[in-house]
This record gives C-alpha cells, sequence and structure tokens, in this order.
C-alpha cells in the first residue's frame, strides 16, 4: 500500500507541471468465471473520473507520447443470483464405502443485490504514434474498496435469520491497451485491460477484465 501511497503523490508533482485534462469514463467488468469472484458477480457497469496531465501546451500535448493522471472510480457490482444456497455436507461410513450426503440449509441474499466497489488510481499511458489515431498502453495502480451487507437465512435450523455487513480493501494492477483519436480539445478512447490483485487487506480481491470508453477534455 505504501508504494501505491507514493506514486499517487509523485503524479499529483508531475501534474502541476503539465497540460490539464478531464476525463469522464464508462465502461463494463465481466469478473474472471475461473474464481469466487465471478461466480458471485455478473457483469457490471464501472465509472470513473481521471484528472490527467501530458507535457507541454494544449496544442502539443497531442504530441506527447506520455500521459498520467489520478483516478476515482465506482462499480455497483451486480449479484448473479437473488439468493444463495447454502449447504452442508455429511458423511457416513458405508457398507462399501464412505456415503456423502448433501443438504440445503439456509440461503444468504446480498442487499439490494449489490456489492459496491470503490477505487483510486495513479495512472500512465503511452501513446505510440504522434498522430491524431493512436493506439495506447498503460497500467493503472490501484487501492480498492468493497463494502456490502447480506442477510442469511436457515429454516432448517427454526427458521435463524442474521443481518451483517462486510468492507475490505486490496491493491491491484490494471495493464490496459486501446486507441485514442485526439482533437482540437477533447479525446476519445477505448480501451480494455484485466485487473489483478497484489496486496490483500480484509478483502478476497476483484479478478475481472473489463472495456471502457472515455471523453477528455483539455481545459488549459
Amino acid at each position: 500500500m505504501k508504494k501505491t501511497k507514493s506514486l499517487l503523490i509523485v503524479v499529483a508533482l508531475l501534474a502541476l507541471t503539465a497540460t490539464s485534462q478531464a476525463q469522464l469514463e464508462v465502461g463494463l467488468i465481466v469478473p474472471d468465471k475461473k474464481t469466487e469472484f465471478g461466480f458471485i458477480i455478473k457483469p457490471s457497469p464501472v465509472f470513473a473520473l481521471t484528472l490527467r496531465s501530458a507535457f507541454g501546451s494544449r496544442l502539443h500535448a497531442f504530441e506527447s507520447h506520455w500521459r498520467w493522471g489520478l483516478s476515482i472510480g465506482y462499480a455497483p457490482l451486480l449479484t448473479s443470483m437473488d439468493a444463495f444456497p447454502i449447504f452442508r455436507t455429511n458423511y457416513t461410513d458405508g457398507f462399501i464405502s464412505e456415503q456423502k450426503k448433501v443438504y440445503h440449509i439456509g440461503e444468504q441474499r446480498f442487499k439490494n443485490n449489490v456489492v459496491n466497489l470503490f477505487y483510486g488510481a495513479a495512472m500512465i499511458e503511452c501513446k505510440i504514434l504522434k498522430t491524431a489515431l493512436s493506439p495506447i498502453v498503460g497500467v493503472e495502480f490501484r487501492m480498492n474498496v468493497e463494502s456490502f451487507s447480506f442477510s442469511t437465512y436457515y429454516p432448517e435450523y427454526d427458521g435463524q435469520f442474521s443481518e451483517d455487513s462486510h468492507s475490505g480493501a486490496s491493491g491491484s494492477i490494471f495493464p490496459k491497451v486501446g486507441v485514442v483519436y485526439d482533437m482540437d480539445w477533447w479525446t476519445f478512447q477505448l480501451t480494455a485491460g484485466y485487473n489483478k490483485d497484489f496486496i490483500y487487506g480484509n478483502s478476497d480481491g476483484f479478478p475481472y477484465s473489463a472495456v471502457s470508453a472515455s471523453v477528455i477534455y483539455y481545459f488549459d
């Protein structure tokens, strides 16, 4: 986490000496289906606001290879089911081999069927060509915070019912590729990337792919 915080400070200092830009981004998160996260969450929207910079004046910034910025983002992650079943497994000795029986004993529900994901990120991108239309590569270093409430119901145990909440944090890296088109005061950008956690707090992490479309405005 300390390395990520230091990177955020460095990016902020660089932004003071360069052309300023504001970026609005809308995208789609697609969870990795090989993980528990992918089982619980279905494809969901994500929204982000970025303050960006590039070397030089507004006109010459279009020709700059390097661009960087600080982002805040929010994703209302939608659960794949209204209720998730809870099972109990019993093992008993059989005549030939051990027998296994699985019982459905309850269910768990997420409040509003949503897991809230917030993140802050330090971003750096490289524009490959000094032309209006160009491919880009980049990476984001993110600090993620998740928050959700849930209820648990056990009809097999005298109808036991409980409500609880959870919050957690993690650090992740988000490499990405895309394409940009620079105009006079505006830039349009399409990107695709993959989020991979590398620092775990009290979070299980969020492995997912994401695609997004952005509009960027140069305001000086």
